[in-house]
C-alpha cells in the first residue's frame, strides 16, 4: 500500500516507450529519421524511471534524508546530457 506510486510510474514509462515505438514505425520514408530527438526523449524516460525507483526504495529502505537531497541529481544528469538548446537567457 505504501508503495503506491509504483503503478503509475510503470504505466507511464510504457505508455512512452509504446508512444516511441509508434513514431519509429509509423514514419514515412519522407520523414528524416530525428536521432535528437530521440536521444531526449530517452534521456526523459531515463530521468522518470530512476525518481520512479527512488520513490519506490524510499517507499521499502525508508532512505534517509541526505540521500533524498543527492539521489534527485543523479536522475537530472540523462536530461543535463542530452540537452543540445541554448542555455542563455
Amino acid at each position: 500500500p505504501e508503495a503506491i506510486g509504483l503503478a503509475p510510474g510503470i504505466v507511464l514509462v510504457s505508455g512512452a516507450l509504446v508512444y516511441q515505438t509508434l513514431m519509429l514505425t509509423l514514419r514515412t520514408d519522407t520523414t528524416p529519421y530525428d536521432e535528437a530527438w530521440h536521444m531526449e526523449f530517452n534521456a526523459g524516460v531515463v530521468s522518470v524511471l530512476f525518481m520512479v525507483l527512488l520513490g519506490f526504495v524510499d517507499d521499502v529502505l525508508d532512505i534517509p534524508w541526505r540521500a533524498k537531497i543527492v539521489l534527485p541529481v543523479f536522475s537530472a544528469l540523462p536530461l543535463l546530457a542530452s540537452y543540445r538548446h541554448g542555455t542563455d537567457v
